[in-house]
């Protein structure tokens, strides 16, 4: 046998030698000793009255996973052992393996609790990987038994999974999602006011969901139907019943001329939307106690200053809340001429060159604002062209490349 066989025989024994220890080493005792750590550091950090960097834990986190599945082979874990190993193949970013180990784990018998966990973290990896067939295929095959359990799947199918399998599969396989969301919230047997409640709030977002997917496949009737129904079934005056009317007014404010903004006083220079007409127009609901309003407002700053002499206009649309900061935070009575005051401090905190109007509740109403921030987005012709919830640093760029393009219609 000549040298360099000899040597291949050497390393594949050694890496098949190491690759042995790396699997035989404890998973769950790794993955135990990772979260105490992860929990000692955030205690620390608490104790000391300092703020908690998650990023920089999390981080940390993940390399210690990484490390420590650091050629590990999932397809030849010890079955058992697989769903340790999955969950820290998953903490190391690593959900392709994380579900390989999962399925390790099924194979070893387990019981229908450890059984669902897997799966469970299975279906997260696969939507992570947006692998919309195994999304759906997992869905469709789950277990659930306890009322967290069936909770957890149905707002996962709502909030997660239906906008994974549409954006693969398609609308009719989406829709299956929601069919889904609704036969598990239909099985769950709330024993409390507050899980009844909470549970016709469930059921309010599953239809708005359904509606949604429909009106963005220009099926406007259907999507209606669905709302018209479920507001129907609505108990009257509920938190349910108001999400489902203002999620209707949302869906037919788009191609609709804007509503008017009613107000009593305001910062800046504004005096109506229809004076606006020609401008392109974004009105951002938003409160001083919002950390992604703020979040959102250093975007919004440079692009109101590339895109204002485009045509771009800006309006900052609150109410009052009865308190600012700490102060009046528990009694919420704050005056209003005192609150209204407060804004010119947070004006010029967050460099806010745009006009900010005060008014009652009726302005979020008349655009079915439920949550902020929310931004309406008008065209010049004054109809209403979109609306946006919520702000990320990524979905910022997408919003903006499309308020570019709307200013070039003229």
């Amino acid at each position: 046998m000549n040298f360099f066989k000899k040597s291949l025989i050497v390393m594949s024994l050694a890496a098949a030698s190491f690759l042995v220890f790396a699997q035989s080493q404890d998973p769950a005792q790794i993955l135990k000793q990772i979260q105490e750590e992860y929990a000692a550091k955030v205690k620390e950090a608490r104790d000391a009255g300092k703020a908690i960097n998650t990023a920089e834990l999390f981080a940390d986190r993940k390399a210690k996973a990484q490390a420590a599945v650091k050629d590990v082979d999932p397809m030849h874990v010890e079955p058992a052992q697989g769903y340790a190993w999955a969950q820290l193949f998953q903490m190391a970013g690593e959900d392709h393996n994380a579900c390989m180990a999962a399925e390790r784990f099924l194979t070893s018998g387990p019981t229908s609790a450890a059984k669902y966990a897997a799966q469970q973290l299975m279906l997260s990896s696969c939507n992570n990987l947006g692998e919309a067939e195994n999304v759906l295929n997992l869905l469709l095959a789950m277990k659930p038994e306890s009322y967290p359990q069936k909770q957890s799947l149905a707002l996962g199918a709502i909030n997660l999974y239906s906008d994974t399998v549409n954006g693969k599969l398609g609308l009719e396989k989406a829709l299956r999602v929601f069919d889904r969301a609704d036969e598990l919230l239909d099985n769950m047997e709330p024993e409390t006011d507050q899980q009844k409640q909470s549970l016709e709030s469930y059921k309010a977002a599953s239809a708005t969901g359904r509606a949604e997917l429909l009106y963005s496949a220009d099926k406007k009737k259907e999507a209606n139907a669905v709302l018209d129904r479920a507001i129907a079934k609505a108990t009257p005056k509920s938190a349910g019943e108001r999400n489902l009317k203002s999620a209707k007014t949302r869906m037919n404010l788009i191609g609709a001329t804007a509503p008017t903004l009613d107000f009593e006083r305001g910062y800046g220079t504004f005096s109506s939307l229809a004076n606006l007409k020609g401008k392109v127009v974004i009105i951002d609901f938003f409160a001083h106690w919002c950390g992604p309003c703020k979040a959102a407002f250093p975007d919004m700053r440079q692009m109101y200053s590339d895109l204002k002499d485009q045509g771009l206009e800006i309006v900052g649309v609150t109410r009052y809340y009865g308190y600012y900061a700490q102060e009046n935070a528990k009694e919420r009575d704050m005056p209003k001429d005192t609150e209204f005051a407060k804004m010119s401090d947070f004006i010029a905190e967050f460099k806010l060159p745009w006009p900010i109007i005060y008014g009652d509740a009726s302005n979020f109403d008349a655009y079915g604002i439920t949550g902020i921030p929310t931004t309406i987005v008008i065209g010049r012709d004054g109809t209403v062209h979109k609306l946006h919830v919520g702000y990320s640093a990524a979905s910022f760029k997408a919003f903006r490349q499309e308020i570019e393009e709307l200013l070039k219609v003229k």
